[in-house]
């Protein structure tokens, strides 16, 4: 290689980190030449995914990284990511084994020091709970929760996991709760046999970040455990706020929880559910047909500091078809559902003085005819968003996901969108952009 055509290594370095999710592309790299190497080794184990069962195709299992960290000692403070997939081997083997086969992970991780963020995943083909992992894969794991440079934590689908373990998360900053937590259960490890630091027993975490989500039946416990003055993280200086309701009593929970952090969050990031819809019929002029109200939205008045709001919801059309028990009548009915009246009362609910909100972004999942997509009105939401009353507002996102149906794919729907009449005049007027996305999960996780 011609010494003129290299680039820094420090200009290196940085391409190198956006490269971390591409393997393959890294170990080509590193097969350069000696500096490429030694700069790419760190990315290469920046972030490692450890499998209880199997490991996937090109990822390293347990013994092979246990053997890599003796062999190659230097290799564990490059590790910063670390995540775990629980798997469940069916009924059938774990009546044989009675083991999930974790602690063949559990020596690993006290030799992993420099982790930044730890990812706990039960995937079910079973029932993942907190309660079945081997004890030396518990304590081990909480050892390395309560490690002075473990800055985000995220728990997913790992049943009855030990909230009250988190108090001792004293660096903790970020922390992601997905699936079913209930304090009554929470089988909690005994902190005076961890050999924890006074500091992990005394200092209080305080989070900057926070995400719950499909955790319904569990919104209460998640409260009960986050409103604790003693022990629990404290939320009080919040700044991203990440939630998802399943159900609309999700949103009184939820309420809850904003006026714990209302003086300091800047960005909110909301999935209301589906029960915030409106329900209309459409056999002529669209008509009102919901049978159960929509709930009132939160009140968001007392956030005097959010400059990004993010909301998802969903979009849907249906045909009904019945026909009386005697055969004699039939009855049809075009019917859709849209978010729109109960995201205006929402905006509604901002504090008129001092605005801050720059930023709304609206992901919306599309599952709709063409002809109907084509009679739902967006005056009213357009209207909203153009208002003065939302004057600071500097940018309008519009994401678009599409479960696709006869006659209509992604493209033509956005084309449809940026051409209706309402919503082309927010893209003139630079306010709105329309993006496509890939699938559901193409948005990154914000924390």
């Amino acid at each position: 290689m011609n010494p003129e055509l290299v680039l820094p290594v420090e200009i290196l370095d940085h391409i190198f980190t956006f490269m971390r999710n591409d393997l393959p592309s890294l170990r080509a790299c590193a097969n350069v030449n000696q500096m490429f190497h030694d700069i790419v080794d760190k990315h290469f184990y920046h972030q490692v995914t450890l499998h209880n069962i199997q490991a996937s195709d090109g990822q390293i299992s347990p013994p092979q990284l246990s053997k890599l960290l003796v062999d190659s000692p230097h290799i564990a403070k490059y590790v910063r990511s670390l995540e775990i997939i629980i798997a469940s081997p069916g009924i059938l083997k774990w009546f044989m084994t009675r083991s999930l086969n974790d602690e063949e992970i559990a020596p690993i991780l006290p030799l992993l020091a420099h982790l930044e963020r730890i990812s706990v995943t039960g995937r079910r083909s079973g029932r993942i709970a907190w309660e079945k992992l081997h004890p030396t894969f518990q304590s081990s794991l909480i050892r390395s929760l309560c490690s002075r440079s473990v800055e985000q934590i995220v728990v997913n689908g790992v049943d009855n996991f030990p909230l009250s373990s988190l108090n001792h998360s004293t660096a903790l900053k970020r922390l992601s709760l997905v699936g079913n937590f209930d304090l009554k259960l929470d089988f909690g490890i005994d902190v005076a046999n961890l050999g924890l630091l006074p500091e992990n027993l005394f200092t209080r975490p305080r989070l900057e970040g926070l995400a719950i989500r499909h955790c319904s039946p569990s919104l209460p416990d998640i409260l009960e455990w986050l409103q604790q003055i003693h022990g629990s993280p404290d939320i009080s200086g919040l700044v991203v706020l990440d939630i998802a309701a399943q159900r609309s009593v999700d949103l009184d929970h939820f309420t809850s929880l904003l006026k714990l952090c209302s003086s300091t969050l800047r960005i909110l990031e909301l999935d209301p559910g589906h029960e915030v819809n409106t329900v209309y019929n459409m056999n002529e002029l669209p008509v009102l047909i919901n049978t159960i109200l929509p709930p009132p939205p939160l009140d968001l008045s007392k956030i005097s500091h959010l400059q990004s709001l993010t909301i998802a919801a969903n979009i849907w059309s249906a045909d009904d078809f019945w026909v009386s028990s005697n055969g004699e009548e039939t009855l049809q009915q075009n019917i859709y559902s849209t978010p729109f009246s109960w995201i205006i009362q929402l905006l509604d609910t901002l504090p008129s003085h001092p605005l801050c909100l720059e930023r709304i972004t609206l992901e919306f999942s599309f599952r709709i005819d063409k002809h109907t997509l084509g009679r739902i009105n967006w005056g009213n939401l357009a209207n909203t968003l153009s208002s003065k009353r939302l004057s600071s507002l500097q940018r309008v996102e519009l994401w678009v996901w599409f479960e696709r149906t006869p006659g209509l794919d992604c493209d033509t729907l956005v084309s449809m969108l940026k051409s209706n009449e309402h919503l082309s005049e927010l893209i003139q007027r630079g306010l709105l952009v329309v993006f496509k996305l890939n699938s559901k999960y193409d948005v990154n996780a914000r924390l």
